[in-house]
């Protein structure tokens, strides 16, 4: 009997026909070898006729069956040839079926043609790549088609060999089908990938499935972490049954940073068919989609809004769905969003924490920020003051700037928290201004504000810190900035980078807000986002103050500011 794979969806209903027909003419036992053949052989008939979850997921557009399309068949094809010279990445959108296909029905497939090989999954998390491990494992119990065609492989009740010490069979130590070698490693086993790799296993297959997002390249020692770790997980690959051996990448990519896009790079160079990444929006294509682009099957222009409104975010969607992390170069701060006050500051300051935040400058030629906020018990952000200035860090008058500031403000206010500086490199700013500031008799804390590696939502790293920071409070209502001059109020009088007198509100509002982002200059930007720093980098959480708590100071009395002269 000679049996081939069509390349066609036109010729499954053909084969379906064909295969219905042996098995009412009483053949079943051609009919069994020829679903076998199938199941082993072909990973879209495995996907779509013999695995639930092909027969049961219906598209909810068609309200057809969704695996069931020439995208997938074409799909199928594309996993099997990478299968074929050992492996390669998806990076294609998210929510396609990715792990569907290549890590759901491809590790049932290798158990079918391979079962004394031995596979890993492995996930950011653990509970993740336990996720997949037991959508797996539930298919083995209950599909009967399955264990039917293949009863010398699968067991057909796991859970109570198990019991009877024939196998391995839970979530811990893993799932072990019928063998007929010894090996310590079970069929199907999982891991955190960020939490060390099973010490001494030897795997024919490893499926990297979601071990990387946004929080894994928040910094460079969380990114060297990845890349480590990958390197060293590949030390668990043996061709003890499977030559050569497999490793497959299942990953959305989020930046040119991170381990997916290397990966991606180094199949690309040796086999570009190594590496898929299909958009559900396609941007190459005008169309009706959120950002513009076309949608590609299994989405729809319906679907695709929906998406783009539930995450909220322009970046996020445009690396997940569309698979260009650089679409988020068009995203703005929209000045539209501020809300202005026009009492003075000094009032404004009244009953507020306050916080001094610092962008020092590298040098006489780069200038340095004074950012100053109030935090109330409504949970607003007032901006207070701003200083600009090109001061040089090795003479007094840096430091007696930031004294000047800090005093004032912490008279006007209920307390200054803290200052939090950046530090650039090796540089030592927290420890300087420290110094300085206990000599001068102030002993309010310095925290150090560390610089973050980009993570490929812009082109550059500023911008993508300054925009993940300044862009929720801003959309959320939280920021209250001073009247600026331009619209009748008073602003924060200042200077430039260049020497010139201006209102910094609308020099910042101008020059670097509304520009953002390609802002003329984004000292301020940069010293104002301070106030957000991750908590763990800071050793706690914004403390604003509360009307139970709040000292009972007279306000009558805060008109001046005495300690700073």
């Amino acid at each position: 009997m000679s049996l081939y794979k069509p390349n066609r969806i036109e010729e499954y209903v053909e084969l379906r026909e064909w295969l219905d027909g042996l098995s009412h003419r009483g053949r079943s036992g051609d009919w069994k070898k020829t679903m076998r053949w199938y199941a082993q052989n072909d990973l879209f008939f495995l996907l779509t006729d013999v695995c639930s979850w092909g027969k049961t997921t219906i598209c909810a557009e068609t309200g057809e069956r969704l695996y069931d399309h020439q995208f997938y068949l074409d799909w199928a094809r594309d996993v099997e040839y990478q299968l074929e010279q050992g492996g390669g990445v998806d990076a294609s959108s998210r929510s396609a079926g990715k792990s569907t296909i290549r890590t759901h029905t491809g590790t049932i497939q290798r158990l079918l043609q391979y079962p004394n090989s031995a596979g890993c999954i492995f996930s950011y998390q653990r509970k993740a790549a336990l996720k997949h491990v037991r959508v797996i494992k539930d298919e083995l119990e209950n599909n009967e088609t399955l264990k039917f065609l293949f009863d010398d492989i699968l067991y057909d009740d796991p859970i109570s060999a198990a019991r009877r010490g024939d196998t391995v069979w839970n979530m811990d130590e893993g799932l072990r089908i019928k063998r007929n070698i010894t090996r310590k490693e079970a069929s199907v086993e999982h891991n955190s990938f960020m939490h060390g790799t099973p010490t001494g296993g030897r795997f024919d297959r490893l499926d990297f499935d979601d071990i990387e997002d946004w929080k894994s390249l928040n910094t460079k020692d969380l990114i060297d972490n990845l890349h480590h770790t990958f390197d060293a997980s590949l030390s668990l690959l043996t061709p003890t049954i499977i030559n050569p051996p497999v490793i497959m990448m299942t990953n959305t990519f989020y930046s040119e940073n991170g381990l997916v896009w290397r990966i991606m790079k180094e199949y690309a160079d040796h086999d570009p068919r190594m590496l898929r990444k299909v958009p559900g929006e396609d941007l190459s294509e005008a169309g009706d989609g959120p950002l513009g682009g076309t949608a590609r099957y299994p989405w729809s222009n319906e679907r695709l809004h929906f998406i783009y409104g539930k995450m909220g975010d322009k970046s996020e969607y445009a690396s997940q769905i569309c698979c260009d992390f650089l679409a988020g170069e068009e995203r703005i701060l929209d000045k539209s969003l501020l809300t202005y006050y026009r009492q003075a500051r000094e009032f404004m300051a009244r009953d507020r924490h306050i916080y001094v935040c610092i962008d020092p400058s590298k040098g006489i030629v780069d200038p340095m920020c004074i950012w100053v906020w109030g935090l109330g018990s409504d949970r607003k952000v007032a901006w207070l003051d701003a200083y600009v200035g090109k001061l040089d860090p090795a003479l007094p008058e840096f430091y007696d700037k930031i004294f000047h500031m800090v005093s004032k403000w912490g008279n006007l206010g209920e307390r200054v928290i803290e200052v939090r500086v950046e530090n650039y490199g090796q540089s030592i700013f927290d420890s300087t201004i420290t110094k300085a500031l206990q000599e001068m008799g102030n002993f309010t804390p310095v925290v150090s504000c560390a610089d973050n590696m980009k993570t490929g939502k812009f082109s550059s790293g500023k911008s993508d810190r300054e925009f993940e920071r300044w862009a929720m409070p801003l959309h959320k209502g939280e920021l209250l900035f001073p009247m600026p001059v331009s619209l009748g109020g008073e602003g924060i009088p200042g200077l430039s980078e260049d020497g010139v007198r201006v209102d910094l509100v609308d020099y910042f509002i101008d020059k670097e807000m509304g520009r953002f982002p390609k802002p003329v200059t984004d000292n301020m930007l940069d010293a104002g986002a301070l106030i957000w720093e991750p908590e763990e980098k800071v050793g706690g959480c914004l403390l604003y103050p509360t009307p139970k708590d709040r000292q009972k100071k007279q306000h009558s009395q805060r008109t001046t500011w005495m300690s700073a002269g």
